[in-house]
Formats: structure tokens, sequence, C-alpha cells
């Protein structure tokens, strides 16, 4: 009888420990725009581990609850834009951390302008459907 209450006083005091758990919130927007980043992946990370992720919502929001309290790693990604990382976030046993984002968005026309010494490896030009290379052709392309 008294393993069974020592048992029961053991697991009774486990339960708080289990159940302290934080929750990190907050809202992703553009830079310089200021618009909400829609669907965009937040994702926690731990000791370079990943632990979730978490999509935002339409309105740029996130949300992410249940996590054990610690020092993490918050990355903000979406396609089209640079990822924004906020090292060392401390989440805490029953509390709410507040962390917003702006994430710079990457201008690809002006990225590709600058790669425009860049030649192809072949040139296709006027080609319809059906139409065909012949051996000749090919060895003047120059590789």
């Amino acid at each position: 009888m008294k393993r069974i209450i020592l048992v029961l006083f053991f697991l009774n005091s486990l339960i708080p420990l289990l159940l302290a758990q934080g929750e990190i919130k907050g809202l992703v927007q553009e830079v310089p725009s200021g618009e909400p980043i829609i669907f965009g992946t937040v994702a926690l990370y731990q000791n370079d581990t990943l632990i979730t992720e978490k999509d935002t919502d339409f309105n740029g929001f996130y949300s992410i609850s249940g996590i054990s309290p610690g020092k993490y790693d918050v990355v903000f990604s979406y396609t089209g834009y640079g990822d924004f990382k906020v090292t060392d976030v401390i989440i805490a046993e029953n509390k709410t951390t507040d962390l917003n984002a702006k994430m710079p968005y990457i201008d690809l026309e002006a990225f590709w302008g600058s790669c425009s010494s860049i030649k192809p490896m072949v040139q296709i030009r006027n080609l319809t459907q059906g139409f065909s290379f012949n051996k000749k052709q090919i060895s003047k392309i120059a590789f």
C-alpha cells in the first residue's frame, strides 16, 4: 500500500512539469511595404534541430503553443524573400513570447539583371513544334 501511495505521489509531482509549456506568437510582414506574409513558414529550432514549424495565416499571424521552456532559434521563410533568423529566443513556462518579423524582399529582376554576362549553354531561336536538329547543326553549337 505504501508503494502505491509513493508512486501516485511521484506521478502527481510530475504532472506540473509536463504541463509547464510556453507559447510564441507574432506577425510576419514584408519590408518595406509592411504587407503581411501569407502562408510563410515559421520554424522553431533548438540546438540546430527542427522542433516544429507553422504557417502564417491570411493576416500574417502565427502562433505555436506547447513548447517546452528553453532557448530556441526562430527562422521565418517564404519563397522570394530572404530568410529571417532570430537566435536565442527564450520560451518561459506558462508565458507567451511575442516575436514579430519583417522579411526582406529579394528583387529577382535586379539579381538576374546582374547575371546578364552569363551565356546560356544552348541558344534556341525560332523553333516550332516538331523541329529537330541534325548532326551538322548540333556540331555548330558552342559548349
